[in-house]
C-alpha cells in the first residue's frame, strides 16, 4: 500500500516537492539533458555579432544550463540569476545552524554515482552528493520556485551581480558624456523572456526605465524584445520582433554580415546583449 505522503510526493514532484529524492531526480535529469545537447546556433550568432562589431556587453540570464559559457561568452560577463546545475551547495543553508561550506562544482565522480543509482523514484539518498564540510545532503545551487532567498547560497551569484551593476553604472556614466564620439546608447536585447513572473522581463523594464529617467531621451536607451508570442514594447523606445531566438539572432547576424560592419552602431547592452542600429531598421531585419 502506498502511503499518502508518497502519493503527494509523486503528484507534486515536478513542481513543489521538497523531497530530496524527487528533487535530485528532477535536477539530475535536467543536468544530463543539458550536458547531452549543445547550445543552438542563436548563441553563436549573438557572439558573432559582438565579436564582429567589437562590442561591450553583459549577459543576464535566468537559464540554468550554462549554455552561454559553453557557447564562448566570457564567464565574467555572464550573470546567471537563478544559478546553474553545475554547482552545489549544502542543504543546511537557511537553517538555524548552517555550516561554513560555500558553493562548489559538482564532480564527475558524483555524476557517475548518480548514473549508477538512478531508479524510477530517483537516486538513493546514500548516493547523492554530500557537503564536504558537514556531510549533509547537497543540492544544486539553483533557485527553485519553492525557494526563498534564505535557502540559497549567494557566494557564486553575488560577485556576478556586483559586476553587472558596476557595468551598468559605467555605461550610464558613458552615456551622460554627450560629447563622446560616437554617442553612447544603451540597448537592451531581451530574448525569449515571455511574460512569466519568473522571467527577467521585469529586470529589463527596470533598466530601461532607469536610464530614461536619468537622461530623459529615448534615443539614449533602446529596447528590442524578441519572443515568439509576447513581444509588445513601449512605442517610443522599443522594437518588437515576434520570432524564436534562433531565427531572430541568426537573421540579425546574417544581415550584419551582408551589410558589413562599417555602420554607426552603438551599445551598452544588458540581459542578452548586442549592438543594433539606432534607427527603426531593426524591425525589418527578419
Amino acid at each position: 500500500m502506498v502511503s499518502r505522503s508518497v502519493r503527494v510526493c509523486r503528484r507534486k514532484a515536478a513542481r513543489r516537492c521538497s523531497c530530496n529524492e524527487c528533487r535530485w531526480k528532477k535536477c539530475y535529469t535536467m543536468l544530463r539533458a543539458f550536458r547531452g545537447k549543445t547550445p543552438h546556433a542563436g548563441y553563436r550568432a549573438l557572439l558573432d555579432i559582438i565579436e564582429r562589431l567589437d562590442l561591450d556587453y553583459f549577459v543576464l540570464t535566468s537559464n540554468i544550463d550554462r549554455y552561454f559559457e559553453r557557447a564562448g561568452f566570457r564567464s565574467e560577463r555572464v550573470c546567471e540569476s537563478h544559478g546553474n546545475l553545475e554547482f552545489l551547495q549544502c542543504t543546511s543553508v537557511g537553517s538555524s545552524h548552517p555550516c561554513t561550506q560555500t558553493v562548489w562544482p559538482i564532480s564527475e565522480q558524483a555524476v557517475l554515482q548518480l548514473d549508477r543509482s538512478l531508479t524510477n523514484t530517483g537516486p538513493s539518498l546514500e548516493d547523492v552528493p554530500k557537503c564536504p564540510t558537514c556531510g549533509k545532503i547537497a543540492r544544486p545551487n539553483v533557485s527553485h520556485v519553492t525557494d526563498c532567498d534564505d535557502d540559497i547560497d549567494f557566494t557564486a551569484k553575488a560577485p556576478k551581480m556586483a559586476l553587472l551593476k558596476a557595468w551598468l553604472r559605467d555605461g550610464e556614466t558613458a552615456i551622460s558624456q554627450l560629447t563622446a564620439k560616437p554617442p553612447r546608447r544603451l540597448v537592451v536585447l531581451e530574448v525569449g523572456c515571455g511574460d512569466s513572473i519568473h522571467s527577467l522581463r521585469t529586470e529589463s523594464s527596470i533598466v530601461v526605465e532607469r536610464f530614461l529617467r536619468a537622461h530623459g531621451n529615448s534615443n539614449q536607451c533602446f529596447l528590442i524584445r524578441i519572443d515568439p508570442a509576447s513581444c509588445a514594447v513601449p512605442k517610443d523606445f522599443g522594437v518588437p520582433i515576434q520570432s524564436t531566438a534562433l531565427k531572430a539572432l541568426c537573421s540579425i547576424r546574417d544581415r550584419i554580415v551582408k551589410r558589413g560592419s562599417g555602420m554607426s552602431w552603438v551599445a551598452c547592452p544588458a540581459n542578452l546583449s548586442v549592438r543594433v542600429p539606432p534607427s527603426r531598421l531593426a524591425s525589418s531585419l527578419l
